[in-house]
């Protein structure tokens, strides 16, 4: 279960969308390595990716869906806005997560 939220960077809107809870049956300390995936784009109105832009951020998570699973890594954030998108994972292995990511 995910939560969205709303803020703003320099003057900007951010959208956040993460986690709402630790899943069940998932240990914290077992997901040790913090992994950031940061996608840049331009963006000449609010810092927002246009739609060819979203598009291709919807692909690329999706083909990193398989990589979201209690034992090799969770998507616990996403962050959109000021002309960038962040995923933050949290990874068991980090070697074999990015063999994965690879």
């Amino acid at each position: 279960m995910y939560f969205t939220a709303t803020g703003q960077e320099d003057g900007k809107p951010l959208i956040f969308r993460g986690l709402s809870a630790v899943p069940t049956g998932v240990k914290e300390v077992d997901f040790a390595n913090r992994v950031v995936v940061l996608w840049r784009y331009s963006s000449p109105t609010n810092g927002m990716p246009d739609a060819e832009t979203n598009n291709a951020h919807i692909a690329f998570e999706d083909a990193l869906e398989e990589l979201d699973v209690n034992g090799a890594g969770r998507l616990v954030l996403v962050v959109t806005g000021n002309q960038r998108k962040e995923w933050y994972w949290y990874v068991k292995d980090f070697d074999g997560w990015m063999v994965q990511f690879n």
